[in-house]
């Protein structure tokens, strides 16, 4: 693996601050989540945190691709105890129980202000079973972690958030306080964003400047007081989007909702 620069850490990662509770939209290969993840913990080694990996691959792959990307030091680091790396598969089985994991954070935190570390952070890979029963238990997890107030800075990673069912996607949305994009750009609040698959819809047919300028005036004669409630209205329920549209620009507008409907009928969305 090639050696990864930490140059771009400071201006990526200094918006984060201790007990910040992050989604991390990655794709579905090791190349995207080695990026964040290791981006994202070596930031907290810089400021003297105990990190710990979450992963669903095996540990000793994990570890060899982090000693690769900063020059030997993860093992260094196990050594004297800084860094932790976990299987999911174990501390998230299919019928895991909610307060495990938890208690096991917990302690974890305990553990690292006892040793004089600043803080703890954790980042988490995405889950590997996307049964609807098990993703239900992942959510109140995230649930209660949220509401557990930890104090640890937490990256938790989704793969294909553009096929999720929109009220799970809006649910995890609300447990996170900001975005991590495969770019390593915290991206804002969540409810400032579109679920990807509208996003995608409208990015293809109007482009980026045209998309932005479409949703401000969509916001405007909706009667939403700003671009942020509009975006968070239509993720509620996407056919609002198509009603701003006709009501925006009248006839014409049911040409680009019927692309827009199959746009997003690609994407597994068809709540238009």
């Amino acid at each position: 693996m090639e050696r990864m620069t930490t140059s771009i850490l400071e201006a990526d990662w200094s918006g984060v601050h201790c007990g910040s509770h992050l989604l991390g939209a990655v794709k579905p290969d090791t190349v995207s989540r080695n990026r964040i993840a290791f981006d994202f913990l070596k930031a907290g080694i810089d400021r003297g945190e105990t990190v710990i990996y979450v992963t669903s691959r095996n540990t000793s792959t994990v570890r060899n691709d982090m000693d690769n990307a900063w020059g030997g030091a993860a093992t260094q680091l196990e050594l004297i105890g800084q860094l932790r790396i976990l299987s999911s598969k174990r501390l998230f089985p299919l019928e895991f129980q909610v307060e495990n994991p938890l208690s096991i954070f917990k302690e974890a935190y305990s553990r690292a202000l006892v040793s004089g570390r600043t803080g703890l952070r954790i980042a988490c890979d995405p889950m590997v079973d996307r049964k609807e029963e098990y993703l239900e238990r992942v959510l109140r997890f995230e649930e209660a972690y949220d509401t557990l107030k930890l104090g640890a800075t937490t990256l938790c990673m989704y793969e294909h958030l553009d096929r999720y069912e929109f009220g799970l996607f809006c649910k995890l949305l609300l447990r996170h306080e900001g975005v991590i994009g495969d770019n390593l750009r915290l991206l804002g609040r969540p409810r400032r964003f579109l679920h990807p698959a509208i996003e995608s819809a409208l990015g293809d047919l109007l482009g980026e400047t045209g998309m932005k300028s479409t949703l401000f005036h969509l916001a405007k004669v909706t009667g939403s007081t700003s671009t942020d409630e509009f975006m968070a209205s239509i993720n509620e329920d996407p056919s609002l989007l198509c009603s701003a549209l006709i009501r925006l620009f009248g006839d014409p507008a049911h040409g680009i909702c019927e692309m827009i409907r199959r746009k997003l009928a690609e994407l597994t969305i068809d709540t238009l």
